[in-house]
């Protein structure tokens, strides 16, 4: 939802009234001074209190799945993710979770190893500009890639510096929103009420059958963690 800043309001005030965080709503506006807004402004604010959440992850059910050292914006970021991509029904909320510790390393790797020079020229991922490659190559838990998949979660999300700053804005802003948006366009969650397997749900996260020991293991802790 939008909020048009009123005299009197400060981020503070804003984040009480709304149930969210100042830092929130700097992540969410791209406010570099949270002391510094404008009457008339308006605001991004992506949920409207913690109570409206129909799912909450904590911190400690993160941590008993495997993550460790990871920061608050993770815990904010995740919790974002799975009600806006509606991931709330619990079996695909199991396995989203336990594909995408798996594919990061429980957060370790938010962005492609690679160069992104083979995504160059790649029109079929809207790479059309010189640089596309590199700038759009894969960033998130479930990498997201190219500029045309930008370009749509950057809409999802009404945030257009996703697609002005690319691949590290996307990691290091977005890495559990990034991999929703993936899970919610690619029909996961209705494919989840399927009740599918490990097994084949990683073959439409991976292709294959790529770690799917891992996967599976991390499945298993999710549903003991996550009910």
């Amino acid at each position: 939802m939008k909020y048009v800043v009123k005299s009197g309001d400060s981020l503070s005030r804003i984040g009480e009234k709304f149930g969210v965080s100042v830092s929130q709503l700097q992540q969410w506006n791209g406010i570099k001074n949270p002391d510094f807004i404008l009457v008339g402004q308006e605001l991004m604010i992506m949920k409207e209190s913690n109570d409206t959440l129909t799912r909450k992850i904590t911190r400690s059910q993160l941590e008993a799945i495997g993550w460790s050292n990871f920061s608050e914006q993770i815990i904010n970021d995740l919790n974002q993710c799975i009600n806006v991509y509606r991931i709330t029904e619990l079996n695909s909320l199991q396995h989203f979770i336990s594909q995408c510790s798996h594919e990061s390393g429980c957060g370790k790797w938010r962005i492609e190893l690679a160069s992104g020079e083979a995504y160059e020229g790649r029109s079929d991922l809207g790479n059309v500009f010189s640089g596309d490659g590199r700038k759009f190559k894969g960033a998130g838990f479930i990498q997201l890639t190219g500029r045309y998949n930008y370009t749509q979660f950057s809409l999802s999300i009404a945030d257009p510096e996703v697609v002005k700053k690319g691949v590290t804005y996307v990691a290091e802003r977005y890495p559990w929103s990034s991999a929703g948006y993936w899970w919610e366009v690619n029909g996961m969650n209705s494919f989840c009420l399927l009740s599918p397997t490990v097994e084949q749900v990683t073959f439409k996260v991976n292709g294959g059958y790529n770690g799917l020991a891992s996967r599976k293991s991390y499945y298993e802790k999710c549903c003991e963690v996550i009910s």
